[in-house]
């Protein structure tokens, strides 16, 4: 067995192998034993389960439980995923956490950057709460998580009044520093984003990534986030203004910018896929299924004489050109809706090859012929791992990670050997989040994707 370091990286085990999600089933159940304590469970004996409440904490296990500080809608999400069968399947539910006494609290944590800039976040977040900011330079905001410029060094003193209608309120004050005020920026920062829309749910995906960047997204209801890909769920229709603030201390830049985001009133169903091509193969393509309703039924039409009732097929297209896909889902309550999009054929000698997934995942959509297995260990992990990558011959590969969206954030070329070949990992640098590292094979250009959850 030889064992090779390699560069550092940013992962997750779960290994994709087909079309998995139909052995695999994530739906759960919870109770509420107490006042802001739920108790969620799958029936399923799964290898790995990996649990997001929607507020901010995570837990692993069949059945585990999680305490909310503040009343509201929570929309949890569970992975799980099997390594005998090789499935993986994700299902959310939205909860409604009540009864819990409404307190205010004003604390906040500050980040400037090189330039007199500064992001405040409000450590008070959720529904139904006012806020009014001093910055102590004779400016004000009413924003949760506002941004300002200063533009004189000095101390000033920052205060947040918090408060909502259940007669609490809150102030705190805190002292900032500026040294920097005017100076030119030593980078560039980019806070520019897609939002991807799937009625009501909003996915947030920036234009850039980078590891020195702090993310910040403000959703314009109350609610906001730090993660870098955030999923929301809006409560009521309207429209809402979304901000992505970006701050990057290593290179003292900043940038926020905004869009608006328009909730309609949620149908019944609606289909909805969002369609991307591979960055590293132009022969594959993927597309997230981010239907909603209950109880779905499903019917792609592949544009090109082919059809599935499969939640997450996999097809193949022999013929170059451009064909329309086309998702229609029904609930068996009357509700009928259909979504299409375009994709673009480029045939390789092994045809193009689209695969549909969970929102946020990947489908292993080919597979190598010289590599007898591949797996990750231990998962999830704190960055540290081992890639073990067994072989029927010698070959050239190039090992990259990629992002939830398919950007390669590191890759490297090596030539490995028949046998057992383990790479040491350490993507320690690189925050919490799901990652695929994707095995490709140079010489034939087919590639495996193995899907990575790093705590």
């Amino acid at each position: 067995m030889k064992t090779i370091k390699l560069f550092t990286l940013f992962l997750t085990t779960l290994i994709m192998g087909g079309v998995s999600a139909q052995t695999c089933d994530a739906t759960f159940t919870s109770t509420n034993p107490s006042t802001g304590t739920y108790v969620f469970t799958n029936p399923g004996t799964y290898g790995d389960y990996y649990w997001d409440f929607g507020d901010g904490n995570t837990a692993y296990g069949q059945t585990v439980t999680n305490v909310y500080a503040s009343n509201g809608a929570y929309n949890v999400c569970l992975t799980v995923y099997d390594s005998i069968s090789q499935c993986t399947d994700t299902y959310c539910d939205s909860i409604m956490v009540s009864g819990l006494a409404v307190t205010c609290d004003a604390s906040f944590t500050s980040y400037p950057d090189s330039t007199g800039s500064v992001y405040f976040q409000s450590s008070q977040m959720g529904t139904g709460y006012s806020y009014y900011w001093d910055f102590g330079d004779g400016n004000t905001s009413n924003s949760a998580d506002p941004m300002h410029t200063y533009s004189s060094n000095g101390t000033y003193t920052v205060c947040l009044t918090v408060w909502n209608s259940s007669n609490c309120a809150d102030t705190v004050c805190n002292n900032i520093t500026i040294t920097t005020a005017g100076s030119n920026p030593g980078g560039n920062c980019d806070a520019s984003a897609m939002l991807v829309d799937s009625s009501g749910y909003l996915y947030g995906i920036p234009d850039t990534y980078s590891a020195n960047y702090n993310y910040y997204w403000d959703f314009g209801d109350g609610t906001s986030s730090s993660q870098v890909y955030p999923w929301h769920q809006y409560n009521a229709p309207g429209t809402y203004t979304v901000c992505l603030t970006v701050v990057d201390s290593t290179m003292g830049c900043s940038d926020t910018q905004c869009y608006s985001y328009t909730v309609v009133s949620p149908v019944s169903c609606n289909a909805d896929f969002y369609l991307f091509q591979d960055s590293l193969n132009a022969g594959v393509y993927y597309a997230w299924n981010m239907s909603t309703g209950n109880n779905l039924s499903y019917y792609w039409d592949f544009g090109d004489g082919n059809t599935s009732t499969q939640t997450y097929p996999i097809h193949t297209y022999t013929t170059i050109g451009n064909y329309q896909l086309c998702l229609t889902v029904t609930d068996g309550s009357s509700c009928t809706s259909t979504y299409c999009d375009t994709i673009n054929v480029v045939v390789k000698a092994n045809g193009t090859v689209l695969g549909v997934s969970p929102a946020g995942q990947f489908a292993a959509v080919e597979d190598i012929d010289v590599v007898e297995e591949a797996k990750l260990y231990p998962n999830p992990n704190n960055g540290q791992f081992n890639l073990s990558i067994d072989l029927s011959q010698n070959g050239a590969f190039k090992i990259s990670v990629l992002n939830y969206v398919g950007q390669v954030i590191e890759s490297n070329s090596i030539q490995l050997t028949t046998g057992q070949n383990v790479l040491d990992m350490n993507i320690e640098q690189h925050p919490k989040g799901v990652y695929i590292v994707n095995i490709q094979d140079e010489a034939t250009g087919s590639s495996r994707n193995i899907k990575l959850i790093k705590e």
